[in-house]
């Protein structure tokens, strides 16, 4: 898929399900290989920096193509970062801190509803804290996990499931997000993380991980055009999320007018048709197929789903000579 074909047969996308996420994940993958901005051939070259910085960044392969500007470079060379404190109630000492755990580290933000409390020495506040551009990447649960801190509150720490993370000057820390972000989405890191069971992003893990890195400016502009579109997404899983709201009240609406307590024949023809030009508006996902298949069997099991035929026999018949054949059978001895 290419940006001209999505934008071509972008309604169609939209409306399969969970088209948005994946819109999303395009984005994304867009942005990390260069193709979301152009490039301007007057930023010095990402190489350029990194040689002037002593940082390495010849690979033998890589695993995608980048512009010309762009290079490869390693976490471990171009940031330094430590985990947080080890959570020991028996042995910390001190006066009780807030500090973020893997739960609050959302992708692109934090939840500070609930915070716990850990005790720290003065002596270990500053090696602890946390400033502005910080990245703080979740170790475990969802190894990768990250956002940038924003410094909404003050006095906040971080315990040892968090790596922070502080890059130096030529690198954008939201774009680092945004870079870290499309390699979950695509698999790419999992071959940083450890463990066969519960996944874990060590230390030495996010030390080696690769990760393309554009000219400064061109950071500043991939993270201010990928807001920019993820602003969009949001608007867009609301307009969906209201369209399919709508469209529930719509599909009960019309179901349930198909199974009245005493169904008019007529009146349920009349619904029976209107369903079945409304088929695809009342069909659109699994939950809804299941409540038609419902109200179709509660229609057949009331006689409302087909005409009767006034040269049928009765039932109450039937189940006469059925009753008087089994007492046949009894006088007979054939049953008990």
């Amino acid at each position: 898929m290419n940006a001209h074909r999505l934008l071509a047969h972008f309604d169609a996308v939209v409306d399969t399900p969970g088209a948005v996420q994946r819109l999303r994940r395009f984005i994304l993958d867009l942005a990390v290989r260069g193709k979301l901005v152009p490039q301007d051939p007057n930023e010095e070259p990402a190489s350029e920096y990194a040689t002037r910085n002593k940082i390495n960044c010849h690979l033998e392969t890589a695993p995608f193509d980048l512009p010309r500007s762009w290079t490869w470079a390693k976490v471990g060379a171009v940031a330094e970062s430590r985990l947080g404190k080890m959570l020991d109630r028996a042995k910390n000492r001190g006066t009780p801190r807030r500090y973020l755990r893997n739960i609050n580290v959302r992708w692109f933000d934090f939840d500070l509803t609930d915070l716990s409390e850990m005790r720290l020495e003065d002596s270990e506040l500053a090696q602890l804290s946390l400033r502005y551009g910080d990245v703080l990447i979740c170790e475990g649960g969802e190894p990768g996990r990250a956002a940038v801190w924003d410094e909404r509150e003050t006095d906040i720490y971080f315990q040892k499931a968090i790596h922070r993370v502080r890059f130096s000057h030529f690198v954008n820390a939201r774009y680092f997000v945004l870079s870290l972000r499309a390699s979950a989405d695509d698999g790419r890191l999992e071959e940083y993380l450890t463990g066969t069971g519960i996944r874990h992003f060590t230390g030495k893990g996010l030390a080696r991980y690769l990760f393309p890195l554009p000219p400064l400016a061109e950071q500043h502009r991939i993270v201010a055009r990928v807001n920019e579109l993820m602003a969009l997404c949001e608007r867009l899983d609301a307009a969906i999320a209201e369209r399919e709201a709508t469209r529930d009240r719509f599909a009960v609406a019309s179901l349930a007018r198909l199974s009245a307590p005493e169904p008019d024949p007529v009146a349920v023809r009349a619904h029976a048709l209107f369903a079945i030009d409304n088929f695809d508006r009342l069909t659109t996902r699994s939950d809804q197929i299941k409540t038609l298949r419902r109200t179709i069997l509660n229609l057949a099991v009331r006689g409302a789903l087909v005409a009767q035929n006034p040269s049928d026999e009765p039932a109450s018949e039937l189940l006469r000579r059925i009753e008087e054949k089994k007492v046949r059978m009894i006088e007979r001895g054939e049953i008990r």
